[in-house]
């Protein structure tokens, strides 16, 4: 999740974004909200991760 703000008070100003926050929520660590809400549904923390790295490489592929 990113947190941003958009302004530009006067006419010469344009747009402007200001980045204020970048998380990771759920946090995808093993003791954090992802982790435990898998879980719950009996999935592991390594099992979770793996899953989702093998779908966003099959998805996309290794872009560095």
């Amino acid at each position: 999740m990113v947190d941003a703000g958009l302004g530009g008070d006067g006419p010469d100003d344009g747009p402007q974004v200001w980045g204020l926050e970048t998380s990771t929520l759920p946090g995808p660590s093993a003791t954090g909200n992802m982790a435990a809400m898998a879980a719950a549904r009996g999935i592991g923390c390594n099992t979770l991760i793996t899953f989702m790295l093998s779908t966003a490489l099959a998805a996309y592929g290794y872009q560095p």
